[in-house]
């Protein structure tokens, strides 16, 4: 004869709680990841102007150029990865 035992009730779930930061463009605003939501976007669109030549990175407001800068560096970076992996793509074909 077996007898069934009853059931444990459940523990709570215990939520981790993440730490917050200043966001990465220098606007000195919390967030939990890097940048503040649309913070990364708007960068971006300073990079963008500034890598075409529409405008110089000393006429982004002071405030954001911290932003701008961090992204530029990601374009160049990403630019000369994809160049060495059509380096190497052509010399593979050769």
């Amino acid at each position: 004869m077996t007898s069934k035992l009853p059931t444990m009730p459940a523990l709570p779930r215990v939520k981790k709680v993440k730490p917050t930061r200043p966001c990465a463009c220098g606007c000195g605003m919390a967030t939990k990841s890097e940048w503040h939501s649309g913070h990364d976007g708007r960068a971006t669109g300073w990079a963008l102007r500034i890598e075409r030549g529409l405008m110089s990175i000393d006429e982004v407001p002071a405030n954001e150029r911290r932003g701008a800068e961090i992204m530029l560096a990601r374009h160049a970076a990403k630019a000369k990865r994809e160049a060495a992996m059509a380096k190497l793509v052509t010399a593979k074909a050769s």
